[in-house]
């Protein structure tokens, strides 16, 4: 009974967060065309973005959100235009601004579904992703965000199956609790986020992979041809996208490139997100060193120690922060930072990383 009274308050309590969602929309700007001739005239980037980054902040690969709009803010100053943010409570509602004319860009990870794309157009994907159904049991209610592609899912591999709407800026937590008190037996997310409900979750499992990849991307109108032609330029120079795999590069490459490649795992004292914010030692240590060195970090996140080493040697990533002993990562071809745990690939495995002398590395103390 008392499992029950639980479940219940819950279900209850996020019809009203929604309902509140709901009203909370700002009013939008006024509609207006994005050709890029208009855009250049008034002088303005009108910027769809989230006025609170939930559930969706936590990157599997690719830049963090708040790095994606510098690189929005960049493309705007590039072309000498004023960057100008509308703010969104969900994705949804900022493919609705673009659609509508009162947005020119919707800056997030956004899934590109074939639903989506018959009225928006995206630009060249910046990361790729699978999906996983976890829970209890996937036979009974699912609990999945509004306005996320997670719906769309849904309806495509169980379509008979019961939803609970949940507010599209919920966090691992509240699928957790939704979850153990039996309000709902599964979920669907993308896998990094799920990867921290599954650790975090008691009696919480992996109950399926879903076989299709994810491209996400940024959305613009479908007319902006101009517009997505000048923003996919812009990001191909800045080594923004998504790509298979890189040769390990060594201390200029990285320099030339602006941005730091750290491969970890989720875990409580590497990389996750609590409350929207990104957290996590190894995550904030490398964050720290970056800055110094006027880079952008970013986050790939692999399953487990083995599939760390493999991509590192693979050359997807600069190096490894997940709380290694040199024991465990020297097998395979890796080196030890001086004062940290971190890896990265050996001089012995050309081009290898080398950091510069005048690297301060964080101290693990």
């Amino acid at each position: 009974m008392a499992k029950f009274a639980q479940s219940a308050a819950l279900l209850a309590l996020l019809g009203a967060l929604a309902s509140c969602e709901r009203q909370a929309e700002t009013e939008p700007a006024p509609a207006l065309t994005s050709d890029w001739p208009a855009i250049a005239e008034r002088g303005v980037l009108r910027l769809a973005g989230r006025a609170f980054d939930g559930f969706d902040t936590l990157p599997s690969q690719g830049l963090s959100t708040e790095q994606y709009r510098q690189l929005a803010d960049a493309f705007a100053a590039r072309h000498g235009l004023r960057a100008e943010w509308q703010p969104a409570s969900s994705i949804s509602g900022m493919l609705a601004l673009v659609a509508e004319g009162r947005a020119d860009i919707a800056v997030a990870n956004i899934t590109v579904t074939p639903a989506r794309s018959e009225n928006i157009a995206f630009s060249l994907p910046l990361t790729r992703s699978r999906e996983w159904v976890v829970g209890t049991s996937e036979t009974g209610t699912f609990g999945v965000a509004d306005g996320t592609a997670y719906v769309d899912t849904l309806a495509a591999e169980y379509p008979d199956a019961r939803r609970v709407p949940v507010p599209p800026d919920a966090d691992p937590s509240t699928f957790i609790d939704l979850i153990e008190s039996g309000a709902v037996g599964a979920t669907i997310m993308d896998e990094a986020a799920a990867r921290v409900v599954v650790r975090a979750g008691a009696g919480i499992r992996k109950l399926r992979e879903l076989p299709a990849i994810q491209n996400h991307a940024w959305a613009l109108p479908p007319d902006a041809a101009e517009l997505k032609a000048k923003l996919d330029e812009y990001l191909l120079e800045r080594h923004v996208l998504d790509a298979p795999g890189e040769a390990a590069r060594d201390w200029a490459a990285i320099k030339e490139t602006g941005r730091l490649r750290m491969l970890t795992v989720n875990a409580p004292t590497t990389y996750y997100l609590w409350r929207g914010e990104l957290l996590g030692y190894e995550y904030e240590l490398a964050r720290a060193f970056a800055k110094q060195h006027g880079l952008e970090l970013e986050v790939v996140v692999a399953k487990d120690v083995a599939e760390l080493l493999d991509w590192l040697v693979a050359g997807r990533g600069d190096f490894i922060a997940a709380g290694l002993t040199a024991r465990r990562s020297g097998r395979r071809g890796a080196c030890a930072s001086p004062r940290a745990t971190w890896r990265c690939a050996k001089p012995s495995s050309p081009p290898a990383i080398r950091w510069p002398r005048s690297a301060t590395w964080p101290d693990a103390r």
